[in-house]
This record gives structure tokens, sequence and C-alpha cells, in this order.
């Protein structure tokens, strides 16, 4: 299994070589004054704490036509593709300029874990240094100096907690068998603020800009001793917008929700609690139902509901979705105040419980509760046909879809189906989306 990949890039003479080998505790990388010292990128086995990592030393970016800038760019480019962690190098007395923001911005696009380096505080004046201390663009920084052994003994400690919530072979056959929950709403509900709640720091980049998040992202959790991979999603748009642009990127977003949706065992429905429920909101929940996943519907920003105004739009909100998902757990949230918390952790736990214990029912079990839901409530009279239920067996291996025998079974009325279902699922403790019936008539024998 390779080595986490940890590399540095920033514009030429901004101190990547000198970090490097102050990183690296060792002089690998030729330290000058002059721009493009390093035309070739030098990577070094690093050791924290027992735990390998592979540090690389890149090129400087550079504005330029120049064929070997644009060969470096390219290498660049596939090593950020390949990093686990990006340490993007600053000179911190001369800011930040137009050409790191347009880098940054590249980065941001990536949904890589990224650290700003503000190299050389040395040369700052203290109340400068506090100003520069400050996250930017979303991503952490640090303050820094190769005269400064504590600052560099922060970033060895960063890339360590980072590599350390990489698995190893051994644990990637476990995370096979973890639980897979798909976060997914529209654009801006609070998605990746959830994610990175979730992995008790920042990780992925939160922005107020639409589409800050891509493409679905992964990232492994401890939950109450549990570990869950997340998939956080891009967000679908409400733009009104039609130009080619926004279209092709509204049809790969849907597109990954879907993929994202069929990937995971539990799907977590994010909506914004301060805003009226949509036809796209209630869309985005039907699309995990139907695949019949575990769904949790999560109404962010809670914290922003305050005047009674709000309070019975949000309480509209809750009956719209409880009219056509009555079964689903409707959990109200803040992520930023973190008030509701506590209350999703345990149902995204109760969750992961009901699929690590499948329902183990035999048949004459699942007869014995068939018959006490018809006693409970016989099947309507329709048409002046009533039909008749006699028995019904598990249809799949996973004991999610049950076959239905009897007499004039195609009079069910839906109504019916959902009791039945809601019935059944109460048994056996799950959410009765996720439970099939199937009706076996006659005709279907031949």
């Amino acid at each position: 299994m390779q080595a986490p990949i940890i590399i540095l890039i920033g514009k030429p003479n901004s101190g990547k070589s000198t970090l490097f080998n102050a990183i690296a505790n060792k002089h690998v990388s030729l330290v000058t004054p002059f721009a493009h010292t390093t035309l070739d990128y030098q990577e070094v086995p690093l050791n924290i704490n027992s735990k390998y990592f592979s540090l690389v030393d890149t090129m400087g970016l550079h504005n330029s036509d120049g064929v070997i800038t644009n060969l470096a760019l390219q290498q660049i480019k596939k090593l950020i593709n390949d990093a686990t962690l990006i340490l993007y190098v600053i000179e911190s007395h001369n800011g930040i300029t137009s050409e790191d923001i347009n880098y940054i911005k590249i980065l941001k696009l990536r949904s890589k874990p990224t650290v700003m380096l503000l190299h050389k505080k040395d040369l700052l004046q203290q109340s400068d240094l506090l100003f520069k201390t400050q996250n930017i663009y979303g991503f952490t920084s640090f303050p820094t100096s190769i005269y400064d052994k504590a600052s560099i003994q922060s970033i060895r400690d960063h890339i360590f907690k980072i590599g350390s919530s990489i698995p190893t072979e051994n644990q990637l056959k476990e995370l096979e068998t973890v639980p897979r929950v798909a976060i997914i709403g529209k654009t801006n509900v609070g998605k990746s603020t959830l994610c990175n709640l979730l992995n008790q720091g920042t990780r992925l980049i939160v922005s107020e800009l639409e589409h800050t998040t891509r493409h679905n992202t992964s990232l492994y959790v401890h939950i109450k001793n549990k570990i869950f991979e997340i998939i956080d999603t891009p967000g679908l748009s409400t733009s009104l917008q039609k130009s080619k642009r926004t279209l092709t990127l509204t049809s790969r977003i849907a597109s990954q929700h879907l993929q994202a949706i069929k990937l995971a065992s539990i799907v977590v429905v994010m909506l914004d609690s301060s805003k009226p429920i949509t036809k796209l909101d209630l869309k985005t929940i039907r699309k995990s139902t139907i695949a019949k996943k575990l769904t949790i519907v999560l109404l962010n920003k809670y914290d922003m509901v305050k005047t009674p105004n709000d309070k019975h739009q949000l309480d509209l909100n809750i009956a719209s979705i409880q009219a056509k998902f009555s079964s689903l757990p409707v959990l109200l949230i803040s992520c930023n105040t973190k008030s509701g918390y506590s209350s999703f952790v345990k149902e995204l736990s109760r969750s992961a419980l009901l699929l690590s214990k499948p329902n183990l029912v035999s048949i004459s079990e699942l007869n014995s509760i068939f018959k006490e839901a018809l006693k409970y409530s016989p099947p309507h009279n329709k048409r002046g046909v009533v039909p008749k239920l006699k028995y019904v067996h598990w249809a799949d291996d996973e004991h999610k879809s049950i076959v239905i025998h009897g007499e004039n079974l195609q009079y069910v009325s839906k109504t019916y189906t959902q009791y039945l279902q809601k019935f059944l699922a109460s048994k056996f403790g799950t959410q009765s989306s996720i439970i099939t019936i199937k009706y076996l008539i006659k005709s279907d024998k031949n």
C-alpha cells in the first residue's frame, strides 16, 4: 500500500524548499534566492510517530507560457490528484496576491484536504500576525518559520492527524462492510458543514457560493465507536439560469446524487428549515425511498427559526414531509450551534444497528405477523369485491420484499398496501419504505 502523499506547492521563492527540508528534518531540496531553483519535484520518505508518508516538494507555480512551466504544472496537477494533503505555501509578510487567489480557487475545486502555510512569520509584526492567522477561503492556516521549531512540529502533527485517518490494507477490508451514509440535498443547506461536524474538524470546503462541492467526496468517521463512510455530494441548484454550462453541471450533479444513493445504505436528506419545502426537496426524498434506503430527513439551520412566522413555516415544512413520508424520521438540527446534533447521531447509530442485524424472521413467524395485521384491519371492499389475502413468503434473501398469495389481489388498494408496510415495519423495527410488497395475481402463475 502506497504511503500517503503530502505535497508542498506555491509560487517561486515562497520558501517551499526551505520548509520541505525543515519538515523532513534533513537537507534534501536545494535552497537559493533565485526563482525556479527546483525544476522537478523532490520526494522523500517522512516518518512521523512510526507512520510513513511521502513528502513532495514541487516547482514554483508561475504564470508563464514557458514549456518547462507548463510541463511542471501538468506534473503538479497529477500530484494534487494523488495527494492526501496539500500544503500551500505563502510568504506571510507579502500577503496573498491575486496569483495566490487563482491557485487557491483551483485547489477548492479539487476538494482535497489543504492547509495554508503562512511562511516567514518571523518577518511579521505581532499585530500583523494576528490578522494573518485567520482561515483563508475556508482553509486552515498555520503561521510558520524555520526558526520556530514549534510551528514546524505543528505541521508534522497535522500531517500525522490527516494520515491517521487513512486506513491500512487490513482496515480497508473491514471498511468494505461499514455503513455508507450519503448526504444529499440542495446547494447551501449545510451538507459539507455536517460532514465536517461528523469528522470533528474542517476537512471539506464550506462556502456560501453555489457548487463549492463539485464531486462526491468520501471520508471515514468514528461515531460512538463505530466507523461510517460519509459521502458528501454536490448540491442540487435551484438557479433559474438556463445556460448550457448550468444545465450540464446540474445534470452531472443529479447523476452523482443517484450514484451516492445507490452506493449508500443510509441516506440523509438535508433541507433548510428556514425556507419553504419545494417540489425538488420532496423529489429528493422520494429518490431515496424508491431506492429502498434507510432515510433520515434533516432540517438544518434551526437556529435561524426565530419569529412566529418562521416557526409557522417550520410546522408547515414538517407537515408537508410527514404527509408523504410518514414513516421517515424528521429531525431538527443546527450545524452552526450543534443543537439537535446528538439526536441525529443517535438516529444514525440506530439505523446502522438495523443494518447490522437483518431480520431473520422465519416464514412461519412472518405469516403469524401477517395474520395479526389482517385481524387488526381486514382489506377493504373495492368495486364490490373484497380481496382475500391468504399467506406470504420472503421474495429475497435480504428479507425486504414479501410476496402475498390470495384471491382478487388486483383489488387491493394502495392505501391498504401502505398499511401493511407500516404494520410489518413496526414489527421488524425498520422503515416502511424499506419493505416491498408484491401480490401474486393468478395470471402471474402462467
